[in-house]
């Protein structure tokens, strides 16, 4: 059955039991190391790029949930120990500290994004229960879920913020590629059409983390080849995932995912520097 969930903590979307694109990324890559990871509920420690991207989502997002989550370190506190440390971090015990850099460079990559004029527009036609929306529905017979950034049906749009070092049409194809940025559009694209959402596009609302936070905007449509080749990727996952689920017995599953990496007789690739001048020798 599909769902469409507004307004989930992230504590609560993680507990879900069904398959995500993160998910998918680390399973195509490794299936032995994957499954290995989920029985052992093994979870990445978020680096500072992590954290500060969860924080600016917020901050951009859900700004009426950022002061319950977040504590700004006062400037008077010079260093993480002694009484006035000791009494600031038990007054928010509950919430994520962060420094004042960290928070004026937060809020200035939130103000450039919300005064960018095509994510300006979309930010206004959202309402905040439209924005990190969950997403459950069957795809390839395998239970999938996404928490999407925003959901702007009147645009008929979903989008997602990202940061980046260099927000550039160059530098984005290559992150984009990289990091699977299709499969993800694809797979949020066809878990809300699943769901029966009016989407048909999908944008990426990329903001530079270094002054003066440049931002980069860049979308796709439904039946674009960037969407097309993500989806084709998608459902070649979801019937991948699916022969693993579907293994009849712990033996047969046990094969299908191995060991770990499988050996390979590997060659140098035809960009190797050496390889040129083995080539060049040999004429």
């Amino acid at each position: 059955m599909s769902q469409v969930i507004r307004n989930m903590p992230d504590a609560e979307y993680r507990e879900i039991d069904r398959l995500s694109k993160h998910d998918s990324d680390d399973f195509a890559k490794n299936p032995h190391a994957y499954f290995l990871r989920k029985a052992n509920e093994y979870r990445q420690e978020p680096t500072e790029a992590m954290k500060l991207g969860t924080a600016l989502h917020t901050h951009v997002l859900q700004p009426h949930l950022f002061d319950g989550q977040y504590a700004i370190i006062p400037a008077s506190i010079k260093v993480k120990r002694g009484a006035q440390w000791e009494a600031f971090q038990e007054e928010n015990k509950d919430k994520e500290l962060i420094k004042q850099e960290q928070f004026q460079k937060i809020c200035g990559m939130s103000n450039a994004l919300k005064s960018s004029l095509g994510c300006k527009q979309v930010f206004e036609k959202t309402p905040i229960d439209s924005r990190e929306v969950v997403l459950l529905s069957e795809i390839e017979e395998v239970k999938i879920k996404s928490k999407v950034d925003i959901v702007c049906e009147e645009f008929g749009m979903i989008a997602d913020v990202k940061t980046a070092t260099d927000a550039s049409p160059e530098a984005f194809v290559t992150q984009a590629s990289n990091l699977n940025y299709d499969v993800q559009a694809a797979w949020y694209l066809m878990n809300a059409e699943t769901c029966g959402l009016n989407v048909d596009k999908f944008g990426f609302f990329v903001v530079e983390n270094e002054y003066p936070y440049t931002t980069g905007i860049y979308t796709f449509s439904r039946f674009s080849d960037f969407i097309l080749a993500g989806e084709n990727e998608v459902r070649r996952r979801l019937r991948n995932y699916k022969k693993y689920k579907d293994a009849n017995s712990a033996s047969e599953f046990a094969s299908l995912i191995g060991d770990g990496w499988v050996s390979h007789n590997l060659q140098l690739p035809p960009w190797n520097k050496h390889l040129k001048a083995l080539e060049e020798g040999r004429k």
